[in-house]
């Protein structure tokens, strides 16, 4: 066979040259979106119009496990309602933000897991400078991810059940998000309702020194006792003044749960009256709070499962290493004188006792999360049955001892003004019996706080917004189908 001519000679390394500007070709760069100033602070600002009059779709979707009530648009618009705040808490509160990403990452990776993998390509040329010198190239192909068996079909399946554990994980922030925003908000009530039962008792105070100064000139009281009793009001501003901060506080913590502004008016709107929404007596209903029930309810729970789900798709992933790798593809061959086609076949084997090693190390982390689920259904029972008792206890402080304790002490406070006015009392009586109204009222305002948190914290734990109704209905099979959103959006 004639060699070929010189011009065919001197492009024979092109197909070298096209394999290498094809696979350039071939990387591809994401649009940039650079993080600026005014567009943060632009979205940021937004926030201070209050939640949106519709809820984004997307800010609802994988939601329909929970046995949320949307909020209407006219909670949505009047932030004395708690629909106010469970708006802001689906649209903006930190963690719910964080799990929605995470959902939306993990379903993104289950849609492509399991795809063929990269095209390996190949070329050899043993010497650039000499026209005569063969030259190779070839192509391979993972023959197994194509037909979707071995290695590839575990990742799949592991990207699902990853996707699954991100779904759960979204609910449970939001289940949290909505409750601990319920929390927040009843604590600024009641620091508030503290600030207005101390500004009423200062008035008190301060309005009595007109009676001090008729007392003292007619020789009841000496300058000691005077000073004693204008000291009081001081201790009450001191009192004031730490309740403020509490106040303070509070409201940042609102802010940060519902994602608004420290300064937004909405949080004006929060007052004392949070602590007389009607609640259902949940620590007195018929409830089952068996630990089977709550593994159905408790969206936390829900989330170990999918934990399990997820050590359970890794002992399976592991265990497909025991397949051989298996890429095959053409190669070309060009010689001096003509264009061979053949092909290329690569076998991987793992090594002996690899695969088994790490099954082993799976296996053990997948008894580890059973494990872990095992004990947090047991904590979880207990905690329930612990929380029914605090919140009947913390109602019965509330409606009845506080009341009494308050009232005990309006009482003394009175007699001992009424005493002193008549020169019957020591000053050092009626400071103590100011102080005991003090403590009385904050005391008062801190059990109807205490109760409603009781009530919340027991609602969370057992996974229902009132009772008879649960959070979700989801199966306890970790493997079985997920909720509709997620369900609908895996591959």
């Amino acid at each position: 066979m004639s060699p070929l001519p010189p011009a065919a000679r001197i492009a024979r390394p092109f197909p070298v040259c096209a394999f290498l500007f094809v696979a350039l070709a071939g990387c591809a760069s994401t649009a940039g979106e650079p993080l600026s100033e005014d567009g943060v602070l632009g979205v940021l600002s937004r926030r201070a119009e209050g939640p949106p009059a519709e809820l984004d779709p997307r800010v609802l979707a994988g939601l329909d496990a929970l046995a949320l009530e949307r909020p209407t648009p006219e909670e949505r618009a009047d932030p004395r309602t708690a629909g106010h705040w469970r708006a802001c808490a689906l649209a903006w509160n930190p963690a719910v933000r964080a799990a929605r990403f995470e959902l939306v990452s993990a379903l993104a990776a289950a849609r492509i897991a399991g795809r063929p993998g990269s095209v390996e390509g190949m070329g050899e040329v043993v010497d650039l400078a000499d026209a005569s010198t063969e030259v190779k190239v070839g192509v391979t192909f993972d023959l197994l991810a194509l037909v979707g068996i071995g290695p590839s079909g575990a990742a799949r399946e592991g990207a699902r059940a990853a996707a699954r554990r991100a779904q759960a994980a979204f609910e449970s922030a939001v289940w949290g998000a909505v409750f601990e925003v319920e929390r927040t908000r009843v604590r600024l009530g009641a620091s508030r309702e503290r600030l207005a039962r101390l500004e009423v008792l200062l008035g008190i105070v301060e309005g009595e020194g007109g009676r001090f100064e008729v007392l003292a000139r007619r020789g009841r009281l000496s300058e000691a006792d005077q000073v004693m009793l204008r000291a009081m009001s001081h201790e009450i501003e001191h009192v004031l003044s730490t309740q403020r901060a509490v106040a303070a506080e509070a409201r940042a913590a609102l802010a940060r749960e519902s994602g608004l502004p420290f300064a937004h008016p909405a949080l004006d709107a929060v007052g004392p009256e949070v602590l007389d929404e009607a609640q259902p007596l949940l620590a007195e209903s018929a409830h089952d709070d068996s630990a089977v029930e709550l593994w159905r309810s408790d969206p936390a729970l829900r989330q170990l499962t999918f934990e399990f789900a997820v050590a359970e798709s890794a002992v399976r992933s592991a265990a497909a290493g025991a397949w051989p790798g298996l890429r095959a593809g053409p190669q070309l061959l060009f010689m001096p004188s003509e264009i061979l086609v053949g092909g290329l076949l690569n076998v991987e084997l793992p090594w002996p006792g690899n695969v088994e090693r790490e099954v082993r190390m799976r296996a053990a982390e997948r008894e580890g999360a059973r494990a872990r689920l095992e004990d947090a259904l047991l904590a979880a029972e207990a905690r329930v049955a612990s929380l029914r008792i605090a919140a009947a206890e913390a109602r019965l402080r509330a409606v009845e001892h506080a009341v009494e304790a308050d009232r005990a002490a309006e009482a003394n406070w009175i007699a001992a003004e009424a005493r002193l006015s008549r020169g019957m009392l020591d000053p050092a009586a009626w400071i103590l019996a100011a102080k005991a109204r003090v403590q009385a009222q904050l005391g008062l305002s801190d059990e109807r706080a205490a109760a409603r948190i009781a009530e919340l914290d027991l609602q969370q734990a057992r996974g229902v917004l009132h009772a008879g109704s649960p959070a979700a209905a989801a199966p306890l099979n970790a493997g079985g189908t997920a909720p509709r959103a997620a369900r609908e959006e895996l591959p």
